[in-house]
Parts: structure tokens; C-alpha cells; sequence
């Protein structure tokens, strides 16, 4: 079994690469409406277009690492079960 950990209030077990893992449990339990779908789309494409017009990969390692703190210390607390 897997898990989604992104926020505790949303952490959904569910059968990841099994055969109940299709478009009806997508549709019914885990995404309904697919608004996370679209979400990640829409921000993976802008990632995409801001790199493909970098001529160098805009990174800030430092910053990176600060908002991945920010995040664990804002969300990690919050949760009920450990991850």
C-alpha cells in the first residue's frame, strides 16, 4: 500500500499499481473532479516553459532547502500519524 503525504489532512490509502488502481477510483475516491490533476499540470507547465527559456537552470539550492524546512515545520506537526 502507498500513500500521499502531501497534507495530512488529505493523506488518502489507497491500492497504488493494483488492479482497484483505475479511472473510477480516480474519478470516485481520489481525485474527484480532478482538480489535483489539474493543479499539477498546470504548475508542472509553467516549470517547464520558465526552463526551457533559462540558458541556465534556475535553482537556488539555499532557497530550495528553506522552503522544504518551512514546509516539514508547517505540515509535519500537524499530523496525526508519523511519516
Amino acid at each position: 500500500m502507498a500513500y500521499l503525504p502531501p497534507l495530512c489532512a488529505f493523506r488518502v490509502w489507497f491500492s497504488y499499481h493494483s488492479v482497484y488502481d483505475n479511472e473510477y477510483w480516480m474519478e470516485k475516491y481520489g481525485d474527484p473532479g480532478f482538480g489535483r490533476h489539474v493543479v499539477s499540470a498546470k504548475v508542472l507547465g509553467l516549470v517547464l516553459l520558465r526552463m526551457a527559456d533559462s540558458l541556465v537552470i534556475p535553482l537556488n539550492v539555499t532557497q530550495y532547502a528553506t522552503e522544504l524546512t518551512d514546509y516539514k515545520n508547517k505540515y509535519v506537526p500537524t499530523c496525526p500519524l508519523s511519516l
